[in-house]
């Protein structure tokens, strides 16, 4: 009962990671960089928690095969732990600095300490130096622990500083969720450290990842329920902070609109018309690279934003969206085609903000629109032969 009073921290926090990371599974994007290392690090935690747990069970127990496989057990608890807060150091230099590589020397500076701590949790079984396990399966800290906590919490301190260095950049909702998310790790180890015995560790990171949770709600970048890319929260959420940390850097944007989808949901019924919705969506969400955006603004209205700085690279993609949407037409056997009207641009200085470019490519996509009816009230054949539209 006295081992189950240790781990009841641990367990709790296990199973509410496990409730918290099934509700992300589904809520969140799962391509989306951030929500990736969210999702590794939850399932990590998850492991060393558990890990963590058998370890006290084990402790202090003498069946002679217990032995090795505490010394297993700790020699991963030893090595994940810095690995896991240069993680989490990283992850926080993405989100603040997004554009920013990490140097040659940086690497070495920051791998040189987890070299160090590796070799020591190696000794030790044998030299005791970092832990030993007796002979009655007791663990004991060696006199280079504090070498191992000071390693861990290096990347920690690390993290502090960079998120107060860009403390500018960084909305200030955002800034506090950061801050306390990494400061909560700090104050469990510490104690952990000064008080032999005690399990907050781990723990505590713990209740940080539910807190960058939060942080992932509080950024919005979750789906719209119906065709599974980024709803208007989540692009607002986007763009507003791309321009707030990379205001030099140009990107692409194409915005599209269905064309006719009252008549399909008239003539067709609106399981019809929310098909084509999906449809299209997931032709985007195929046709985009890594790193691209996808969002569904409202109705039958979608933006794609493009990490690109040449125009040929946008139509690029652009064409490729149009030439897949085509394909599929010609082998859905529906009885109704999903066509579309867009309008695409760069997004650079010469315009005064983000409203005015999404303005000009939604009157571009205008344009088309009209240009379309006007042919389709002419008829085929007072068409000019010389007028192409986009979709030709």
């Amino acid at each position: 009962m006295n081992s189950y009073f240790r781990v009841d921290v641990n367990l709790v926090t296990v199973v509410t990671l496990i409730m918290v990371g099934l509700i992300a599974f589904f809520r969140l994007d799962r391509r989306e960089k951030l929500n990736k290392a969210f999702f590794v690090t939850t399932l990590i935690i998850i492991v060393q928690l558990i890990i963590e747990t058998l370890t006290c069970l084990i402790n202090g127990n003498p069946l002679p095969w217990l032995g090795p496989v505490s010394v297993f057990l700790h020699i991963i608890l030893f090595l994940t732990a810095p690995f896991l807060t240069l993680y989490w150091y990283l992850l926080f230099r993405r989100m603040i600095i997004p554009n920013d590589r990490v140097s040659s020397t940086t690497a070495l500076i920051l791998i040189v300490p987890q070299i160090f701590n590796a070799v020591l949790v190696f000794l030790s079984p044998s030299l005791g130096l970092s832990f030993s396990i007796d002979a009655q399966n007791v663990y004991h800290r060696g006199p280079w622990f504090l070498v191992n906590s000071a390693v861990t919490y290096l990347y920690m301190a690390l993290a502090i500083a960079l998120i107060m260095k860009n403390s500018r950049k960084i909305v200030r909702s955002d800034l506090f969720l950061m801050v306390l998310g990494t400061i909560l790790p700090v104050a469990g180890g510490i104690l952990q450290t000064l008080f032999y015995g005690s399990l907050l560790m781990w723990s505590s990171v713990g209740i940080s990842l539910i807190i960058l949770y939060m942080f992932l709600q509080q950024r919005l970048v979750h789906l719209d329920g119906l065709t599974g890319v980024w709803n208007r929260e989540s692009y607002d959420y986007y763009i507003n902070q791309r321009l707030r940390l990379r205001p030099a850097d140009a990107f692409g944007a194409i915005y599209f609109d269905l064309d006719q989808l009252k008549e399909i949901n008239d003539r067709f019924g609106h399981f019809e018309g929310d098909a084509a919705l999906r449809e299209f969506a997931r032709i985007m969400r195929e046709t985009i690279r890594p790193g691209d955006v996808v969002a569904r603004l409202g109705g039958d209205e979608f933006i794609v934003i493009a990490d690109v700085t040449a125009k040929t690279d946008l139509e690029r993609i652009h064409r490729e969206i149009r030439s897949r949407l085509s394909a599929y037409n010609e082998t859905s056997g529906k009885e109704y085609r999903i066509e579309t009207s867009s309008g695409a641009a760069l997004f650079d200085s010469s315009f005064p903000s983000i409203s005015h470019f999404v303005r000009s490519i939604d009157q571009l996509m205008y344009q088309e629109k009209r240009r379309k009816r006007a042919e389709k009230e002419k008829g085929p054949d007072e068409v000019d032969p010389k007028v192409k539209t986009h979709e030709e």
